[in-house]
């Protein structure tokens, strides 16, 4: 049995060292999961953007409907008026999953006519995070019409 040198390993060393087949491989093992991640949160930020433009039209809508457009937003009574506005705020979130039920439709006393807020609880899709969401508060307020 013959025994290995050391000049024997240093020489084999050298030639895994000068070897450059399979680096692209392993850099792209090493950089691809991080520019994902990169890309699906871009993404998710943008929806987060989109979803609370959205909020803010929906409520500040729907405040205005409540205060100007008696045809669409009114009623008889005022559970009548506040069910429409609500209807009328669901109507104007689109792409987004609400409830007219959590619409919240006040006339405070504090002279600003109608207001209309919403909590928006948005959930984020990544991997290796267990139920993590953003909440997104909207409130509008529109002066009364006499």
């Amino acid at each position: 049995m013959r025994r290995a040198t050391t000049s024997c390993y240093a020489a084999t060393f050298r030639r895994l060292y000068a070897c450059r087949n399979g680096g692209t491989a392993v850099e792209t093992a090493i950089i691809l999961p991080v520019l994902a991640l990169a890309i699906i949160g871009t993404i998710m930020e943008g929806w987060v953007l989109f979803s609370t433009n959205v909020l803010f039209y929906a409520v500040e809508s729907a405040a205005r409907c409540a205060a100007v457009n008696t045809t669409t937003c009114g009623g008889t009574t005022q559970a009548k008026q506040i069910s429409a506005v609500q209807t009328y705020a669901v109507s104007q979130a689109w792409g987004l999953n609400v409830t007219a039920a959590n619409f919240s439709v006040t006339q405070p006393a504090n002279g600003c006519g109608w207001r209309v807020s919403y909590n928006y609880s948005f959930n984020f899709v990544m991997p290796f995070q267990n139920d993590f969401a953003v909440n997104v508060p909207a409130s509008a307020c529109y002066p009364a019409q006499q």
